[in-house]
C-alpha cells in the first residue's frame, strides 16, 4: 500500500471515530428530550 493510501485510511478512521462520538451525543440528546417530554 502506498503512503498516500495509509494516510487517507488514518484520516478516514479518525473521521469515523468523531462521527460515532457525534452519534453518541445525539442519542444522549434524544434521550434527554424524550425524558423531558414525559
Amino acid at each position: 500500500m502506498s503512503q498516500g493510501a495509509a494516510h487517507c485510511l488514518a484520516a478516514c478512521s479518525l473521521q469515523l471515530a468523531a462521527c460515532s462520538l457525534q452519534l453518541a451525543a445525539c442519542s444522549l440528546q434524544l434521550a434527554a428530550c424524550s425524558l423531558a417530554d414525559m
